[in-house]
């Protein structure tokens, strides 16, 4: 069983980062880029690669819930073992105030942005 997956209280709460961004794992906060059923993901910068990149943190709500923290430790382990061009890359995994997060390559253009390109027709 995976760390995360083992505990069951979180030293933060409900604390939310959105108010001072700071830092998680070395990597600095810069934007809150939306929130999910399970957590917020933010936008980030590694400073010692020269790149931005997404967090994505363990909402507070689900903190106490194990399910929910065996999927999201799982949703982080599979994304890691795919490599496909249309999957974000997993950098890193972590712990910050005791919610679990994850590292992954930042897309630019939202979903909405992508439906919006038109696929070529054969002729």
């Amino acid at each position: 069983m995976h760390k995360f997956a083992a505990r069951r209280k979180c030293k933060c709460g409900n604390r939310s980062l959105s108010g001072a961004l700071g830092e998680i794992g070395g990597f600095e906060l810069i934007e809150e880029l939306g929130r999910g059923g399970m957590g917020v993901v933010y936008r980030a910068r590694d400073h010692a690669l020269k790149r931005d990149l997404a967090v994505k943190l363990l909402n507070g709500e689900w903190l106490d819930d194990l399910l929910m923290l065996q999927r999201f430790v799982r949703e982080a382990q599979i994304l890691a073992s795919i490599n496909h061009p249309h999957v974000v890359s997993i950098y890193a995994v972590g712990e910050h105030l005791g919610s679990p997060y994850f590292v992954m390559e930042l897309l630019e253009h939202s979903i909405s942005d992508a439906c919006k390109l038109k696929t070529p027709t054969l002729a």
